[in-house]
């Protein structure tokens, strides 16, 4: 790699180059949690607000264009936070990628050829794909080591989905319901009155 300037040889500074990953990886990060924790504040008022107007005139003589309109409020925010969630979750894998990138980057001069065996590796399992490639071994081995276990398998994404999932369809079939609700209670009154 050469200077622009001056046109000289220079190598890269690794570690500058590591701690902007991981300052990058800790803002979108960062960031995906406090989209998921505006969008549980926003969608409690949305509750509160569907509670509060189907209380107002009871189970009987509710209002199913108000409770329409918050049904589709809540399904648009819920599939915008689920939008922003997918995009945070991007930008977090890419950050993940270039950590992982530059620390291959660091090892790779330091590694003793012991690791090719994984020796070292928490679970032999998992180092047998890596047998070959001593950095990605001792990087996974690093990685694992402190890498707190989840005995389901169950990963934050897979838990967001579902949870956005609930949020998209619930408001979206409340909206469908009242609106059909009230074309069937405008409706049935004309029919009887021309027959």
């Amino acid at each position: 790699m050469s200077d622009p300037k001056t046109g000289d040889e220079t190598q890269p500074d690794w570690y500058k180059l590591l701690d902007h990953s991981r300052s990058m990886f800790i803002y979108h990060a960062g960031q995906r949690l406090n989209s998921t924790r505006y969008f549980f504040a926003i969608y409690g008022v949305i509750i509160g607000a569907y509670i509060s107007v189907f209380k107002e005139t009871g189970i009987n003589e509710t209002k199913p264009y108000a409770l329409a309109g918050i049904a589709v409020f809540g399904f648009v925010i819920a599939l915008v936070y689920f939008l922003l969630d997918l995009r945070n979750a991007e930008l977090v894998h890419v950050d993940e990628n270039a950590m992982h990138f530059v620390e291959r980057q660091i090892l790779a001069p330091v590694v003793d050829k012991e690791f090719k065996q994984g020796g070292d590796f928490p679970n032999g399992k998992l180092a047998k794909p890596y047998k070959n490639n001593p950095v990605e071994t001792v990087s996974l081995s690093k990685a694992m080591h402190k890498a707190p276990k989840s005995s389901t398998g169950i990963k934050y994404g897979t838990v967001m989905f579902w949870i956005f999932l609930i949020a998209i369809a619930v408001p979206l079939g409340g909206a469908i319901y009242h609106l059909g609700w009230e074309i069937f209670a405008t409706a049935a009154p004309a029919a009887a009155q021309g027959s």
